[in-house]
């Protein structure tokens, strides 16, 4: 459904014509994005959608603005009432020099939206809730807004536009002076906003109007040169002449190998990747328990020599996480998945390492382990090579509650490494003569539990994934370890 329709709109500063015959749909619940040059009329247009350009003498509007119908640049239309149902966030987070509630409640107060105290406390209770802020305020809604880092800051103008339940929202570009991760926070929450607002948001990234709206607009020296589905738009755009001239990175990226689509594989192509370096650690430790209880030495070499394997995967998807970061700038969850990638690669280039460690050590042993301390070693690698398979289930799943059960068990491993060690001391004395043997086995012991700590390092990652937050509180710990081990 068509939320509003303009029809030949002309913009005049004095004698200067800034927009020249504008006639562009913008749909209901959707986001359609603004693009183009600075200068090119872009903000020149939003500032139309609520009249902002009234404020401006100079300034003058020709042309029909429909919302809903009803044209808006009709001498009948009440600008303040126009103003409450399309809400403003600007380029630069200004709240007023007042409280977080104040600043929420200010425009419901001068509308009469609210009967009561209750009444207003539930409105800015959902505002900012909606602004995804609340969890992050509510202990101190008296304190002033500006004191608020300047991600906090846009959000709260967003909660302080959707308070008096606008129909649509203007965003003139949001994000220029916040930082990534403030970015990638308003972006998730324009997602959601676009469920009950119709939002139009002006942009230079065109990295973010991909990811984030579902309809574009091409303006270049006033003029609207192309308007359509932002996948369209991006991949085959039809006025490939005039897009090459205002705009190459969009017509780069409406080309291979910078296709919505491409983006898509390579974001596959990392999971993947980070996938197949999981299993090949997780058939390493396998085998290097093996080689170490079985004294073959042969699996033992077969260990070493794969470790090459691990470090090439690590290089490998450390190239992709500076390809992707370079030329497509992701954000929300894109971005979550990326710098996951590489912090997982990390990790797991260190288990490859610690089980070629354990697979060394296994070709410097004199004698055979006794059952005792092959059985003990077992019941900690064993608990270690389930939490290394669920950790990476948890990242197929992409699933949060099997990421905690990891990072729980991390205290099991603690404690059954230390039983371990002690099993190998009371060896050491009953056997002096292995003195080398048995030091080897400490080190062993504390290669496995290491393996498990960078599994737990994973599985937090990963909760940082799907939730967008990282796990509270301390990690769990078992008995302090009697030796430090290898790093």
């Amino acid at each position: 459904m068509i939320k509003i329709k303009a029809k030949d709109v002309d913009v005049f500063y004095g004698k200067k014509q800034a927009l020249f015959n504008i006639s562009l749909d913008i749909d209901e619940n959707q986001v359609t994005a603004l693009i183009g040059p600075s200068g090119c009329g872009k903000s020149t247009f939003l500032r139309c959608l609520n009249r902002m350009n009234d404020v401006i003498d100079i300034c003058s509007v020709k042309g029909e603005i429909l919302i809903n119908d009803f044209n808006i640049n009709d001498k009948s239309c009440d600008v303040v009432r126009l103003r409450e149902k399309i809400g403003m966030v600007f380029q630069k987070p200004n709240p007023f020099p007042k409280t977080l509630y104040e600043n929420v409640s200010y425009g419901p107060t001068i509308h009469g939206m609210a009967q009561s105290k209750q009444e207003m406390d539930e409105i800015v209770e959902t505002s900012l809730k909606k602004a995804a802020l609340w969890e992050e305020v509510k202990d101190r809604l008296h304190e002033p807004g500006t004191g608020l880092s300047g991600g906090q800051q846009q959000r709260l103008c967003i909660a302080r536009a959707i308070s008096v339940r606008p129909e649509v929202i203007l965003m003139d570009e949001p994000c220029s002076a916040l930082d990534p991760i403030a970015t990638a926070q308003i972006e998730e929450l324009i997602d959601e906003l676009k469920k009950e607002h119709t939002i139009i948001i002006v942009t230079h990234s065109m990295a973010q109007a991909a990811r984030v709206s579902q309809n574009t607009g091409f303006f270049h020296l006033g003029q609207l040169i192309e308007h359509g589905s932002t996948d369209k738009i991006f991949k085959n755009p039809d006025n490939k002449k005039n897009a090459r001239l205002y705009n190459r990175e969009v017509w780069i990226m409406s080309e291979a190998p910078h296709t919505v689509k491409s983006y898509e594989e390579e974001l596959k192509n990392l999971n993947a990747n980070i996938v197949k370096m999981g299993s090949a650690c997780e058939d390493a430790l396998g085998k290097a328990i093996q080689a170490i209880t079985t004294r073959n030495s042969d699996i033992a070499e077969n260990v070493i020599q794969d470790d090459e394997k691990i470090d090439k995967y690590e290089a490998l998807i450390e190239q992709q996480v500076v390809n992707l970061i370079a030329l497509r700038q992701p954000m929300a969850i894109d971005l979550r998945e990326t710098v996951t990638a590489l912090k997982m690669s990390s990790d797991l280039e260190r288990i490859g390492d610690l089980a070629k460690n354990i697979s060394k050590r296994t070709l410097l042993l004199n004698e055979n382990l006794p059952k005792n301390l092959v059985d003990s070693l077992n019941r900690v690698s064993t608990n270690v090579q389930k939490q290394l398979k669920s950790t990476l289930d948890a990242y197929l799943e992409r699933s949060a509650p099997i990421a905690v059960n990891v990072w729980e068990g991390d205290e099991q491993i603690d404690d059954l490494t230390n039983l371990c060690m002690q099993d190998v001391i009371k060896y050491l004395k009953d056997n002096e003569k292995n003195l080398e043997d048995g030091t080897h086995l400490l080190f062993v012991t504390k290669n496995v539990e290491r393996i498990g700590d960078h599994t737990t390092n994973v599985a937090e990652q990963i909760y940082y994934l799907v939730k967008g937050e990282y796990l509270e509180g301390d990690r769990p710990k078992g008995t302090e370890p009697i030796v430090t081990g290898e790093k």
